[in-house]
């Protein structure tokens, strides 16, 4: 069977979110880590398009994913970061087969979890400006309202668990949650173990998202977003959201 351009990507994006939907299982079962074998997949599907799609697909750096080698001589992969990493391969591979912005696929999360229905209505109205700055590709809007919506989240469940968010190590001085920094409500989530350490490996984009509200500390703080910073702040808010839910 002969294949044309646009089939034969649409069986490359077909492969890529079989590997995909292997890591979201893993990743549903509890596990932050993957085995070598869906790694050595991953690579294998691209190494076979390569010439072809060498434009569009950035070189692949299996360091970057690498989480640990065990005592057997085991290699093990940040199972998150590499399903983000799919996931844009795809986005990527779409929009060469359209003339229209990437489509993305946006459902609205259940924001049942959160504990304080103010912050729960906070949440379920910047969703909605989220999916919209996604559809319009506003991708400043988009890593902004993220890193809002994951501070809000994690403030959450910090607030319903204080007393051991104020004992944590990395706790700072102040006794007002809602005074933490942002670094501060990462850093004890994470300590607590209420999200994973992948949260851990946000750009310093994402992670000084405020400064991007203000001109004058955008300016200081020479922050620029790229849309690969927006697209993954989406896929960890995801993630997030899919850990405390």
């Amino acid at each position: 069977m002969i294949f044309t351009i646009e089939q034969d990507t649409t069986v490359l994006i077909e492969t890529l979110q079989s590997v995909a939907a292997l890591i979201e299982q893993e990743i549903g079962g509890g596990k932050s880590v993957i085995e070598a074998g869906i790694m050595h997949q991953y690579e294998r599907v691209r190494e076979r398009y390569t010439n072809k799609y060498e434009d569009v697909l950035d070189k692949l750096n299996r360091s970057f994913f690498l989480s640990h080698r065990d005592t057997v001589g085991g290699t093990w992969y940040q199972a998150a970061p590499l399903l983000i990493k799919i996931k844009d391969d795809v986005a990527v591979l779409k929009s060469t087969i359209s003339e229209k912005p990437i489509n993305l696929l946006i459902s609205s999360p259940d924001f049942s979890f959160l504990n304080d229905p103010n912050i729960k209505q906070i949440a379920e109205s910047d969703f909605k400006e989220l999916s919209k700055s996604l559809i319009q590709e506003n991708w400043k809007c988009v890593l902004i309202l993220c890193g809002g919506l994951i501070e809000a989240i994690l403030l959450d469940v910090l607030k319903n668990n204080s007393a051991l968010a104020l004992v944590a190590k990395a706790a700072p001085k102040e006794p007002n949650l809602d005074k933490w920094k942002f670094n501060d409500i990462i850093d004890v989530a994470e300590e607590l173990k209420i999200i994973g350490p992948d949260i851990e490996r946000l750009s310093d984009t994402v992670r000084d998202y405020r400064n991007l509200i203000h001109p004058g500390k955008q300016i200081r703080s020479r922050l620029k977003v790229k849309p690969e910073e927006s697209k993954i702040a989406f896929e960890v808010l995801n993630i997030v959201v899919r850990e405390l839910s």
